[in-house]
């Protein structure tokens, strides 16, 4: 991890947000394959990260819980998604590739 100018750690390049500090949306190109899938089951409905790592299972593709969290938790501090209550139950609230115009259902 490097720092960027003001002094806060980066990751990947990706400056770190610091608490309460407002993030931006993200767009379709910030955007990796594991979250588009997550996307697509939210648009089927809400999910948890237990229920999105089944599902992603079942197309064998193997991430942990922990990491499908991790994206589930990228796409709230953008508000893309809403934990409901937080249960960790989301829903989707903007889905980041509508605004590109590269929304694909499958």
């Amino acid at each position: 991890m490097g720092t960027d100018e003001r002094g806060r750690e980066n990751a990947g390049g990706r400056t770190v947000p610091e608490k309460g500090e407002e993030v931006g949306m993200l767009d379709a190109d910030d955007l990796r394959s594991i979250d588009e899938t997550i996307l697509d089951y939210l648009a089927d409905g809400r999910v948890t990260p237990v229920y999105c790592q089944k599902r992603l299972e079942d197309e064998n593709l193997k991430f942990t819980r922990g990491y499908v969290h991790e994206r589930l938790a990228r796409l709230s501090e953008h508000d893309h998604v809403r934990n409901l209550y937080e249960t960790g139950l989301y829903e989707l609230v903007d889905d980041p590739r509508e605004s590109e115009g590269e929304v694909s259902k499958s």
